[in-house]
């Protein structure tokens, strides 16, 4: 039984078919890879943002509180009797 001369180059080109297909599914999922850590990136820099915004308000207020008191009359303290 003689061999048909296009079987070796048939199976060839499946074989590069399939390296094709596997090459194109993984730069397929390296792409949504890097989106994932780029979107992670810009979700941790905005809540860093926010963290200094609220702790630059936090400060803000402390300061407020701190410069009411000492503008504050000082409160009458009661006497104590003498026995």
């Amino acid at each position: 039984m003689a061999q048909d001369p296009k079987q070796p180059s048939l199976q060839a080109g499946l074989r590069f078919e399939r390296a094709q297909k596997l090459a194109r599914e993984g730069e397929k999922a390296m792409a949504e890879y890097e989106a994932a850590g780029r979107a992670a990136d810009v979700k941790i820099a905005r809540l860093k943002q926010l963290r200094l915004a609220k702790e630059a308000a936090d400060r803000d207020v402390a300061d407020r509180e701190a410069a009411e008191k000492k503008a504050a009359p000082p409160k009458a303290t009661k006497s104590k009797k003498k026995r």
